[in-house]
């Protein structure tokens, strides 16, 4: 289905965000995480989501962009205290 094309397109790109991370590849980093994020969010899939809002934390952290940082990580704290209560 489209949906779960769409789910294996996020989870994807959410993974060659985190080599590109590793490979200190940052903007290819952040393009991939961001593409993910979006796809994600459009389809409610909230631990892709959490996944993705983590990735994009650690690379805004190692980065030094620690606003960023925070509020990735904050905002995946919040949706992870959201999904332990389902």
């Amino acid at each position: 289905t489209v949906r779960g094309w769409s789910r294996d397109v996020a989870q994807l790109l959410n993974t060659l965000g985190r080599v590109y991370l590793l490979q200190g590849r940052w903007q290819e980093a952040v393009e991939m995480c961001e593409g993910s994020l979006s796809i994600c969010r459009k389809l409610g899939d909230q631990h892709g989501e959490s996944a993705t809002l983590n990735n994009l934390g650690n690379l805004y952290q190692l980065q030094g962009r620690w606003r960023e940082a925070v509020l990735m990580l904050e905002t995946n704290l919040r949706l992870l205290r959201t999904l332990a209560d389902q």
